[in-house]
């Protein structure tokens, strides 16, 4: 019966279906943010556990780039505990990131829809890809840029400049899975 609806009203519907699942998606998005605004405010209320999250190797791991930057950061102006906030606001924001894509994954998992958009796909490659990419090359810079992350600034503003990153990298992968799912649910 589906088949039978001219493709118009189809991709309307499909469009419908769409929005729905963007904007739940959305309103996950504050699981992140709060964890953001939880963690920072458990930092500075308890300046050793900034530390304790850093020197856990699986705490540390949550966000990959901790691991490619600890090098470069340890060798730095900045102070021990700067350090591990910076860690560890980057291991508390990748874990509220996590949980978004998880409660994401869930959700797309029982969709029932069946109408796949290609070019959604593509987008989703192609954020994913560049993700991937600023994620492993970054580093700090000597010098002051108005978006990498640099040593000339506080740790903080490196800190809030990191976040838009991890959180497109989890976001792309979030989409990449939802259009791999919306494909496996297109084919007969």
């Amino acid at each position: 019966m589906e088949n039978d609806k001219d493709p118009v009203s189809r991709f309307d519907e499909q469009m419908k279906i769409e929005v729905k699942h963007l904007k739940r998606s959305a309103l996950l998005m504050i699981i992140p943010a709060i964890f953001a605004i939880g963690g920072r405010f458990i930092l500075v209320s308890h300046p050793n556990t900034a530390c304790a999250i850093a020197e856990n190797s699986a705490l540390l791991a949550l966000w990959p780039q901790n691991l490619l930057l600890q090098g470069q950061l340890y060798a730095s102006r900045y102070t021990s505990h700067e350090k591990c906030t910076f860690f560890a606001m980057q291991s508390i924001f990748a874990a509220g990131c996590y949980i978004w894509l998880l409660f994401k994954i869930v959700d797309d998992i029982y969709r029932k829809d069946t109408i796949f958009i290609p070019g959604f796909l593509k987008v989703a490659l192609i954020t994913i890809t560049v993700s991937v990419v600023s994620v492993f090359t970054s580093r700090f810079e000597e010098y002051n840029t108005l978006y990498s992350l640099n040593l000339s600034q506080s740790i903080e503003i490196n800190i809030w400049k990191n976040i838009p990153l991890i959180w497109l990298f989890v976001f792309s992968t979030g989409i990449l899975i939802e259009r791999a799912l919306a494909y496996g649910r297109s084919r007969p």
